[in-house]
This record gives structure tokens, C-alpha cells and sequence, in this order.
């Protein structure tokens, strides 16, 4: 190859460096955000748990007072009741798990002012039925919307016997009662994206999460520990621990104002760098090549 053609052909190497540097320069420099939107300024402070999806939430038992955002167009919610306690009849050698509490969802609730209502405790366990029974846990109210308590334990659900000497019967839950041997498992609840006439903008299935509100009290004959961190599950017991059942919860949530999300992946450092020396090689060579014409 001529020396002018070399020069010209190392020089075009050297340009299309440049063309290298502006792909990686105008391309997406990072990752994408978890979700996308922006939340109003609500109190309790609203947060994004699905792309253009805001949620608040109340699980403090008591009365509690709800403002929504202005220039929101629709608010939903879901009432769960608070779980039933468990209890141990000890003379009868027969422990009783609580139920699950009920899970209500309201597809629109006014916008104009402040929504009140009440958040329902979880029913006490008794760890001794001759001296005191366990308790239902409270309804979850909003208005005159409710969502009931679960029944505390009794002999009204699925009896399972674990050992010979004991007897043990287990929570129904807000969406299936529970099943008794030789399964004996306790009913569930629902997640969110469940419940029948859901609005599946404000409540898809990929905002769920694990938890399942609802959920029937278990028993077995090993101790069950501290009451469930989920939201209306009926209280769990063994032979000598019953547990109490959740509290209640409201879960309001509203459309989030739309906004532009990073998107795309990041460009390796090497890409650049070795356009750039492209560039200073075709440079060079460009120069070069125009020093050498101008002695001709």
C-alpha cells in the first residue's frame, strides 16, 4: 500500500475512534431507578412501592385521621382487621390457635378532606382458660367501612393431634379455613393483588411483597414465640405459649405524579480509552499527512 494510502487508512482509524468516544458518551451512563414517579407530601410521608404507585400506611392500633394530596384523582384502601388471640386449656390439655383477621378493600374514598378511622389490636392470648379465655381481635374501620376482627381460639375450627397426649386446633384464615388432619395446616389470607375487585393499577402483584394479611393462627407442640409481624394473622400457640394476635392495618394508595427514570447500563471505562487513543494516533497521522503534501 502507498504511504499516502497508509496514512489515510490509519487516520480514518483514528476518526472512527471519535465515533467510538461519542457512542459511549451518548449512551446511558447508569442503572435504572427502582420505580418511577414522584410522590405529594402526605403525613405520614407517602413512599413508591410500584412504578407510579403511592402508598401510606396505618398500623399503630387506635384512631388515626388520613389527608390526602391535592391533584389526585382516585384513593384506595384495605382495611385488615387485627388477628383473634390463642389460648390453652390446660386441665384439658388442648391448646387453640386464633383466627385470622378480615382483609376489606374500598376502591374509592372521598378526596375532598381528612379520612378517619380506627386501626383494630390484636385479641390477647390466655395462656390458661380457667382463669381467663383469650380475646377476638379488633375490627379495622374506616367510616362506616369494617373489616372484623378475627374470633379468638376455639373448638370451632380444624382439630389436629400432633402427640397423644395433646390436642391442638388451628386458625382459619381470612380467605381459606384450616385444614385439619392429616394435613393440619391453617387457612391463609390474602395479598393485596388478591382481593376481588381490585383496582390492579394501584395494586399489581409485583408491589406484594411476602406478607399475607389474614392469615390463621398456627399450633404445634413446640412453644410458637412472639406474635406474627404480619397484619392480621391469628395468634399461634403450643402446649405451654399462646401468642396474641397481630394488629390491624390500613393501606392507602393513590396515583404518583409521573417523571422521566434513568435507564440503560454503564459503558466499560476501556471503550473510551481506547477510542481515545484512536484519536490521538489519527491525529497525528492526519498532520503528518498534510505536512507531507504541502513539500510536494
Amino acid at each position: 500500500m502507498a504511504g499516502r494510502q497508509v496514512v489515510g487508512a490509519l487516520a480514518a482509524v483514528g476518526i472512527a475512534g471519535v465515533g467510538a468516544v461519542g457512542l459511549a458518551a451518548g449512551g446511558p451512563a447508569g442503572p435504572a431507578q427502582a420505580f418511577t414517579g414522584t410522590c405529594a407530601t402526605t403525613v405520614p410521608a407517602a413512599v413508591l412501592v410500584a412504578d407510579g404507585v403511592c402508598e401510606v400506611r396505618f398500623s399503630a392500633p387506635g384512631a388515626f385521621s388520613f389527608t390526602p394530596p391535592s391533584g389526585i384523582t382516585k384513593l384506595a384502601a384495605v382495611l385488615v382487621g387485627a388477628g383473634g388471640g390463642a389460648g390453652i386449656q390446660v386441665n384439658n390439655q388442648t391448646s387453640y390457635a386464633g383466627n385470622g383477621g378480615a382483609v376489606v378493600y374500598i376502591d374509592s374514598l372521598p378526596l375532598g378532606g381528612a379520612i378517619t378511622g380506627t386501626v383494630g389490636a390484636g385479641g390477647a392470648a390466655s395462656q390458661d382458660f380457667s382463669t381467663t379465655a383469650p380475646a377476638a381481635g379488633d375490627p379495622t374501620t374506616i367510616d362506616a367501612t369494617t373489616a372484623a376482627g378475627g374470633t379468638e381460639g376455639n373448638n370451632s375450627e380444624a382439630f389436629c393431634v400432633f402427640e397423644a397426649s395433646w390436642g391442638f386446633w388451628i386458625g382459619d384464615g381470612a380467605q381459606t379455613a384450616a385444614q385439619g388432619d392429616p394435613t393440619c395446616a391453617p387457612g391463609t389470607g390474602y395479598k393485596l393483588s388478591q382481593l376481588a375487585g381490585v383496582d390492579t393499577a394501584l395494586f399489581p402483584a409485583s408491589a406484594d411483597g411476602a406478607d399475607v394479611y389474614g392469615n390463621g393462627g398456627a399450633a404445634n407442640s413446640t412453644d410458637p414465640g412472639s406474635v406474627s409481624p404480619v397484619a392480621g394473622s391469628g395468634g399461634s400457640v403450643g402446649e405451654t405459649q399462646a401468642a396474641p394476635g397481630s394488629d390491624g392495618l390500613v393501606v392507602f394508595r393513590f396515583a404518583a405524579a409521573p417523571t422521566l427514570a434513568a435507564t440503560g447500563s454503564t459503558v466499560s471505562w476501556t471503550v473510551p480509552g481506547a477510542s481515545a487513543a484512536l484519536i490521538a494516533v489519527g491525529a497525528m497521522l492526519l498532520a503528518l499527512r498534510h505536512r507531507r503534501r504541502s513539500q510536494h
